[in-house]
């Protein structure tokens, strides 16, 4: 994988319209809660908001392969 030079990612973060933004920031913080929330329901909750971001976008996210790749 490529790597990206930060001023490059910030430019197009900061030309993306408002609610882009908030969105990612919101998929991110739910993405990184995931990783060490250990309560199903919260865990089951978290899922379902990161999936309601990726139907918004048309995003498809296969958790169950991207856990095995990273190694959890």
């Amino acid at each position: 994988m490529s790597q990206f030079p930060a001023a490059l990612i910030k430019q197009i973060y900061n030309n993306l319209p408002a609610v882009i933004r908030i969105d990612l920031n919101n998929y991110l913080y739910v993405l990184d809660w995931l990783q060490t929330e250990t309560n199903p329901e919260i865990r089951a909750h978290l899922i379902a908001e990161l999936e309601l971001i990726e139907a918004k976008y048309g995003a498809v996210v296969v958790r169950k392969k991207a856990a095995q790749e990273s190694g959890q």
